[in-house]
């Protein structure tokens, strides 16, 4: 503003300048001109302090986002170490689990083509028994001991279809091979 003053007033006065004006005008020049700069000075410190202000509390939530990451990596580092771990005992558990129901079965014999309507309030001690007469006296001198006997857990079937099988649990081992030796040697034979 200061510089447009002196404008106006250099061109009013298109006379000769003395040294003594131009000493004056170069004087309020530099005074406007320092004005001006300390404006801009303070403006561009306002300015330069929000933005320190401003770099400052991102450097600040870098840091915590950084120290934030190391805590949560070691933390996936730590929990994938321990999925790993149980992924190697579930591995064993489930090796283990096959073993134990391979096993479980390995006394299990199917009973094939049993009519449906044969059956009784104790399948255990009645399949036994039919156990005894299909293989003769010569087989199995005596009902075998049965832990468990039940149909095939599926639906059903019409009549006139294929009976559902009859899953017998045989508590002694030789027995079951006794029938099924004897069950391949008969082989169609069986009635």
């Amino acid at each position: 503003m200061a510089t447009r003053n002196l404008r106006h007033e250099a061109k009013k006065d298109d006379g000769p300048v003395d040294g003594a004006t131009m000493t004056r005008l170069m004087d309020e020049l530099k005074l406007a001109f320092t004005a001006e700069f300390r404006t801009f000075a303070a403006s561009l410190e306002s300015r330069l302090d929000g933005i320190q202000l401003a770099v400052t509390d991102h450097t600040q939530r870098l840091a915590s986002v950084e120290d934030g990451l190391n805590t949560w990596s070691g933390r996936m580092v730590e929990l994938e170490a321990r999925c790993t771990a149980q992924d190697e005992v579930i591995g064993k558990l489930k090796t283990k689990l096959t073993d134990v129901e391979s096993r479980s079965r390995r006394s299990n014999i199917r009973i094939l083509g049993l009519d449906e309507s044969l059956h009784s309030d104790h399948p255990s001690v009645f399949f036994a028994e039919i156990l005894v007469e299909i293989m003769g006296k010569d087989v199995l001198p005596e009902p075998p001991e049965l832990d468990r006997c039940h149909r095939m857990p599926t639906p059903r079937p019409a009549p006139g279809s294929r009976p559902r099988a009859v899953i017998a649990r045989l508590h002694r081992y030789r027995i079951k091979e006794t029938i099924i030796l004897e069950a391949r040697k008969r082989r169609g034979k069986l009635t």
